[in-house]
């Protein structure tokens, strides 16, 4: 959670080149860190990302619910 909380404030402070903000807040900032950032941590060799780790990790039943 720290970890998170630390890339959300820093992502949150950082400007592109052009000077505008790299995100324009923390909902836009914890989307990429879920769903586009790459996690070395997790399956890394299949590019996977912190929701898709989420969602294999479920147990069979919890993982067809997410489907509904």
């Amino acid at each position: 959670m720290e970890r998170l909380l630390g890339t959300v404030k820093s992502k949150l402070k950082a400007m592109w080149p052009d000077g505008r903000k790299e995100f324009r807040g923390p909902d836009e900032n914890v989307r990429w860190y879920d769903k586009v950032k790459l996690h070395e941590s997790l399956d890394f060799d299949h590019a996977e990302m912190l929701a898709h780790a989420f969602v294999r990790k479920l147990r069979l039943k919890e993982r067809a619910a997410t489907r509904k």
